[in-house]
C-alpha cells in the first residue's frame, strides 16, 4: 500500500535537452534527439531511441516543449513544434501540427518556438517532440547549443 501512495505523490517525470549540434531539416518533420537527460524518474528514456520517452505509467501527461535552432533564417520562416504519441498525432488530425506556428527572426539566433500539450498515453506508448519548419532558409538549420536556449522537453504525469 505504501508503494501505491508513493507513486501518487511522485509519478513519472522526464526532463531532457538537446545539447549537441545537429541538423534539423527544413520543410520536413524532425523529431528532436535528446542527448542530455536532467530527470527520468521511471527510466523511460533510452539512448538507443534518443527521440523517445516511453511511457511507464498510463494516464494523462503534461508535455512542455521548446525547439531552438541556430543558423541564418529567412523572411517568412515558420516553426511549428508538436507533440507526437507513438508516431502519430494524439488528436488524429495530422502528423503533429498541434503546435502554434511561430514566425522567426530573419537574423539572429536562436530561433525558438514552444508549446504545451496534455496527452493521454497507454503503458508502452512513446512521446516525441516534433519540429516542422518552412523551406524559406537557404540551407537547413542546426539545433542551438547555447546553454539556456537548447531544445528541451518536460513531461509530468498528471493522473489517470
Amino acid at each position: 500500500m505504501a508503494q501505491a501512495f508513493a507513486f501518487l505523490l511522485g509519478g513519472p517525470s522526464f526532463r531532457a535537452r538537446r545539447a549537441a549540434t545537429g541538423t534539423a531539416t527544413k520543410n520536413a518533420h524532425t523529431k528532436v534527439p535528446w542527448d542530455t537527460v536532467d530527470e527520468d524518474s521511471y527510466s523511460g528514456w533510452s539512448a538507443a531511441s534518443p527521440t523517445r520517452y516511453t511511457v511507464q505509467a498510463p494516464g494523462w501527461y503534461l508535455v512542455c516543449g521548446t525547439v531552438s535552432l541556430s543558423g541564418t533564417g529567412a523572411a517568412g520562416t515558420l516553426m511549428v513544434p508538436a507533440v507526437v504519441v507513438s508516431g502519430s498525432s494524439p488528436t488524429g488530425l495530422g502528423v503533429g501540427f498541434e503546435g502554434g506556428a511561430f514566425a522567426v527572426p530573419v537574423s539572429g539566433s536562436p530561433m525558438v518556438a514552444s508549446g504545451v500539450w496534455e496527452v493521454y498515453c497507454n503503458l508502452g506508448d512513446y512521446i516525441e517532440l516534433d519540429l516542422w519548419y518552412s523551406s524559406e532558409p537557404a540551407s537547413n538549420l542546426s539545433w542551438s547549443t547555447t546553454a539556456g536556449t537548447q531544445s528541451r522537453i518536460e513531461l509530468t504525469w498528471m493522473g489517470i
